[in-house]
Order: C-alpha cells, then sequence, then structure tokens
C-alpha cells in the first residue's frame, strides 16, 4: 500500500533486488510515503535489508557492509547466511538497482561556495537530478568460506549521462598473443567534457577483481565526480529505525555527544545540544509537527544532576518525563525530532512500527521520505 503526501518527493523512486536472501527479480516502486504490509515469512524484512545495503555500501568495504546487516553493533552477520545455500556453489549472483534523486552541486569550479554562519557549513546552489544506480557482485564458496566480488557499478542521470561504468581493458603489450584483460570501473569526471562512447578523459579507480569497496562509496568517485558524491551522500543519510520504549526512555549523561540512534536512544542529549546552540525554537518545532496528532502543550530537556531528562506535557495533563510518557508518543517525538533536526530530503525506513504507531496517521510527522512495514 502506499500514500502520497502532496509537497513531498520521494527521494528512492524504485529499487530491483536479485539473488539476495530470499529475493528473487523483485522490483518495488515507491512514493513520498509507502508502507510495506503482508503475513510473516514473505521477505518484507529481507527488502529493508536490500535498502540497508545500498546505503552501508556508500560508507563500508563492501564485505563489511553486508556483514553488518541485523548485526546491531555487535557479532557481524556470516556471509553464507545472506544467500541461498544451494546457489553458493555455483558462482551466485547478487544484483541490486536503485532509482534516487539527489541535490548535485552546481557551484562554478571558480566560484567558492558561501557558508552558513550558524553552522560553517557550505552554502552551495544545487540541481535536483534522478539516477539510476546499478551494482552487481558475484558470491563464490571454498572450503566453506563465503567471499564477494564485485562485478558491475553503473550509475547514469536523466540528464547529464553516465557518471559510473564498467569497461573491459587490455593490457598493454607488444606481444599480440597476450590478451590478457580485466574489468575496470571508471567514474566520468568533472573537470573534462567526456566524448561520445565515454571517450579517453573518464578516469580509471577501480580494478574490479582486485577492489574491496564500490566505487560510490570510494572517496576517489566522489572527488573525481559532483553527481557521484551527491548519490553518495544521499544514500548515506538514509536513517532505518526500529524505535524502542526503553531506550527512548533511557537517561543521557549530560556530556553525551552522540546523535540520534536507529533505536532511539540519546534523543535526549540531542535535543539538548541543539537547544543549547540554537534556542528552544528546536521544541517549538517538534510540538508544531505533532499538533494534528498530539496535544502537547510543553516539550523540554533538562539536567537532573548529572544527567539529562526529556519531559513533556500532554493536555490538560501534568508535565511527565519520558519514563512515565507512553510508548507511542516516545516514538512520535523521536519522529519529529528527526524530521526536524534533518538538513535535507532523506530517507526514513521505520521497521515493525505497530507497536504505539499507525503507518497512515503519522504519515506527515517525518517531513522527508517514509518507508514503513506492518504485519498484516
Amino acid at each position: 500500500m502506499q500514500t502520497l503526501r502532496e509537497g513531498v518527493e520521494a527521494v528512492l523512486t524504485r529499487i530491483e533486488v536479485s539473488g539476495f536472501k530470499n529475493l528473487r527479480d523483485v522490483a518495488v516502486d515507491f512514493g513520498p510515503m509507502t508502507v510495506i504490509a503482508g503475513p510473516n515469512g514473505v521477505g518484507k524484512s529481507n527488502l529493508f535489508d536490500a535498502i540497508e545495503l545500498l546505503s552501508l555500501l556508500v560508507q563500508y568495504p563492501y564485505r563489511e557492509a553486508f556483514r553488518r546487516l541485523r548485526s546491531d553493533g555487535g557479532q557481524k552477520t556470516p556471509l553464507r547466511v545472506l544467500f541461498p545455500p544451494e546457489s553458493l556453489a555455483d558462482g551466485h549472483t547478487v544484483r541490486l538497482a536503485a532509482e534516487v534523486t539527489a541535490d548535485v552541486d552546481v557551484t562554478p569550479p571558480w566560484q567558492m561556495a558561501l557558508r552558513d554562519p550558524r553552522s560553517g557549513l557550505p552554502v552551495a546552489p544545487t540541481r535536483t537530478e534522478r539516477f539510476r544506480y546499478e551494482v552487481e557482485f558475484r558470491v563464490n564458496e571454498r572450503d566453506g568460506d563465503t567471499d564477494l566480488t564485485l562485478v558491475r557499478e553503473h550509475l547514469v542521470s536523466d540528464t547529464r549521462g553516465t557518471h559510473i561504468w564498467t569497461s573491459e581493458e587490455s593490457l598493454d603489450s607488444d606481444d599480440a598473443s597476450n590478451d590478457d584483460s580485466f574489468d575496470v570501473v571508471f567514474v566520468g569526471r568533472d573537470d573534462v567534457e567526456p566524448p561520445p562512447g565515454y571517450g579517453q578523459q573518464a578516469l580509471p579507480l577501480l580494478s574490479v577483481e582486485d577492489s574491496v569497496s564500490t566505487l560510490l562509496g570510494h572517496p576517489a568517485g566522489a572527488g573525481s565526480s559532483r553527481a557521484v558524491a551527491a548519490v553518495a551522500a544521499q544514500m548515506r543519510s538514509w536513517r532505518f529505525l526500529s524505535l524502542e520504549p526503553s531506550a527512548l526512555r533511557r537517561a543521557d549523561d549530560r556530556d553525551e555527544e552522540a546523535d540520534i540512534t536507529a533505536s532511539g536512544e540519546h534523543l535526549a542529549s540531542t535535543l539538548y545540544r541543539r537547544a543549547a546552540r540554537d534556542g528552544d525554537q528546536v521544541y517549538e518545532d517538534i510540538i508544531d509537527a505533532l499538533a494534528p496528532f498530539l496535544e502537547m502543550r510543553t516539550l523540554r530537556v533538562v539536567p537532573n544532576g548529572d544527567y539529562l531528562e526529556l519531559r513533556a506535557r500532554i493536555g490538560d495533563g501534568p508535565e511527565l518525563s519520558a519514563r512515565s510518557l507512553s510508548d507511542g508518543t516516545l516514538r512520535l517525538i523521536a519522529l519529529a525530532a528527526l524530521a526536524v533536526l534533518d538538513s535535507g530530503p532523506s530517507l526514513v525506513a521505520i521497521e515493525e512500527p505497530e507497536n504505539g504507531l499507525c503507518c497512515l496517521m503519522t504519515s506527515g510527522t517525518v517531513g522527508s521520505h517514509d518507508i514503513w512495514e506492518c504485519q498484516k
């Protein structure tokens, strides 16, 4: 089921997955809000994992990215459990494709981007573009060990052509009998005008066989192309939430520097730091975001000894600490906080939201792009 919200554009509009867990030739189109509903065991969580994998691939070497799925910061996931057992010995292939929108920096090369005096971050003119990203891996198992190899990578935009592609190259040799060739991933450079057919002024960056990361996730890729940098930044910003009341209620140390986690931990310290920097407007913005769903009179984070305590007053009731607020209220506050704190369009994926939240009721809470999983 999909719900489209006026004025909000999806940043992930389509995903295609094949060869990952139980997903075979799966293609899903997304709107600004998408609710994935169905019985247990059909692969809803696997689809979420495929989306998260795309984000992890721009943050970590690709073997590490696969192993971080469902690791919860603890023991890593064994590679072999992510693929069908019968396919491991036959050079199994995993294919992922995503269609996304991203804001590309269009500052002229000779002009320095202005900086926001409040945050110190560059304020660059951007153009929103649509991209299609494809990546393919080969899975092999030898002597009980599972390994991954990058096979192909491709990034194309709907306005400026191809930015990343894979091509077979031959070794330069005077020996006519030497037919050694290998696959190389190329990136189109911003500082040259690539001729038709990709030309020789593109930059070969990765030998596929020797690669440990995707080019989209490699610093050299982002350093050569603003389009590559924009898509990587967009995927890196995606959030994957499974909000836990125990984490939302947990008190933060006054010196805590961490941001809000996937479970909702560090909500209090994150809001406290923002209010210290920008004033109490952050609390008012959260109250305004929740107004259609919740009559929240006050919201604040206050020091309590060495710890920080989130407090809120709902309706005509007394002010309550996070320990006494309902699960649903805490989750709503966390979602609204993410919407207020996020700096630009992004994706928020929320798994198993039936515990205290209604997908459709809260469709306007997060001002980005929402994907929810519900049990049918």
